[in-house]
């Protein structure tokens, strides 16, 4: 049962009535956000199939340079950058880069261009910072200092997030790197555009967040 125990404090293993009224209000939020997701998802999809028709030219699939086109057209306000349609197509068609796009992909493509939009200026910002001979792809040297900086910066936020400034920062070693380098150089030529950049960005501080939980639950438990 819910009460009071000294001083009008919540007895010991109890939770405040007004404690409980918030968590239950902001957890209705959240499914009504998650509702409103899903509506605008399923939305989104719909119209994608319909314009689909419009641009295939009958074919029932599309090539790159018509993905191109059914994304500007579902987004005449953000419209997509070859850099954008390459990100999309490789996370559709990682072993294959001529690929057809057909109806049953529209999830997909609105899912990974929504990423894609989302994190295009952090793209945009690491490669400013690194790519020093402005050659708009990076070369070893300056794709390991990006992915050390990157690091840097998500080790800074994991520690602001968990409210603890001990900040743990993970080691690029080079295995890390190779791993890295490995799955996100897809034409394999030995340089990073900003495509297989976001790739990058995403697996290595996936790899970084997970070693910082591991981290700090081996030091919990000693």
């Amino acid at each position: 049962s819910t009460g009071r125990g000294h001083a009008g404090q919540p007895r010991r293993g109890c939770v405040a009535p007004e404690n409980t009224m918030a968590m239950a209000t902001l957890a209705a939020k959240r499914r009504e956000r998650a509702i409103l997701m899903e509506r605008k998802r399923a939305q989104r999809e719909k119209e994608a199939v319909k314009l689909f028709g419009e641009v295939d030219g009958g074919s029932g699939s599309l090539d790159k340079a018509a993905l191109k086109l059914l994304l500007e057209k579902m987004n005449p306000s953000d419209p997509p950058t070859d850099d954008g349609v390459d990100y999309v197509h490789h996370s559709i068609f990682p072993e294959n880069p001529d690929g057809q796009v057909g109806v049953c992909h529209m999830g997909a493509m609105n899912k990974h261009y929504h990423y894609w939009s989302s994190k295009s200026d952090d793209v945009d910002k690491i490669f400013a910072d690194h790519d020093t001979d402005k050659s708009g792809y990076f070369d070893r040297d300056q794709f390991k200092k990006a992915l050390i900086a990157i690091e840097e910066a998500n080790a800074d936020k994991r520690a602001y997030d968990a409210g603890d400034w001990t900040t743990t920062i993970i080691q690029l070693t080079d295995e890390l790197f190779e791993k890295v380098t490995e799955f996100s150089d897809w034409n394999e030529n030995g340089r990073i555009s900003k495509p297989e950049a976001l790739a990058a960005m995403t697996l290595w501080s996936a790899i970084a967040k997970e070693e910082a939980r591991r981290k700090s639950t081996s030091c919990l438990i000693a």
